[in-house]
């Protein structure tokens, strides 16, 4: 994601920088907002995601082992 990240600032630092076309540059600007804005949001589905099956894992333990604790080092 960190990396993903610095792309999207140096694409938008070399858009803002050099002297290229106006109509390219508020395309981009409005393009690397959005496409950084959609990138977060689906790491944080991802995320979501991952919580979301390891309490599936667990509780399936917790049906075939009984009352189980599971410890969160």
């Amino acid at each position: 994601m960190l990396t993903f990240q610095g792309f999207l600032f140096a694409s938008f630092a070399l858009v803002a920088n050099v002297s290229i076309n106006p109509t390219i540059r508020s395309a981009f600007g409005i393009i690397v907002p959005i496409v950084g804005i959609t990138v977060g949001a689906l790491t944080l589905i991802g995320v979501i995601a991952a919580y979301v099956s390891i309490d599936y894992i667990k509780c399936k333990l917790r049906e075939k082992l009984g009352d189980v604790e599971f410890r969160c080092d």
